[in-house]
């Protein structure tokens, strides 16, 4: 069964790793569906998560040609122990929202205001996948006038 899965890569922070990284999974006929990367715990090497849509088979076949790859050190799915998280930019049009709303949605999700005027309010929220979702559903409804998602960002289950 297909569904979303995050595949954590931990390579050499090298020129072109993405892109070779990015290449096997296109000629897989893979849709990158989110992409994180930062930098690992020494300046040379970087971890890469890489949101698909796959069954554990599928994932599992486009991870070993990335571990084959030079410069990769470990390629595994993020198992749901891991901590994962996304991070959404919520902006509404202040004039047409009511204060009460954007209060409430603040409340309920955990989200803050990180700039307002006397155009606009920014909201920012932080949480899984489903939580995520939630929010989005419940601002669906106000006046948004730009909304951006971020790749999840994650930490492995420590082994």
């Amino acid at each position: 069964m297909e569904k979303s899965r995050n595949l954590y890569v931990l390579a050499d922070d090298e020129p072109g790793i993405m892109n070779r990284i990015a290449g096997i999974i296109a000629r897989r006929a893979f849709n990158i569906s989110g992409l994180t990367s930062g930098q690992g715990q020494s300046r040379h090497v970087q971890w890469i998560i890489i949101g698909v849509e796959a069954s554990e088979d599928d994932l599992e076949s486009l991870a070993r040609p990335i571990r084959k790859l030079a410069g990769v050190r470990d390629v595994h799915e993020l198992s749901a122990q891991g901590v994962a998280r996304h991070m959404v930019l919520v902006q509404l049009s202040t004039p047409e929202v009511n204060e009460g709303s954007v209060a409430h949605i603040v409340s309920a999700y955990g989200a803050r205001i990180v700039k307002s005027d006397d155009t606009s309010v920014v909201i920012e929220m932080t949480g899984t996948d489903p939580e995520v979702e939630e929010f989005l559903d419940a601002v669906e409804q106000l006046p948004l006038m730009h909304v951006a998602v971020s790749g999840v960002v994650a930490l492995p289950e420590r082994e």
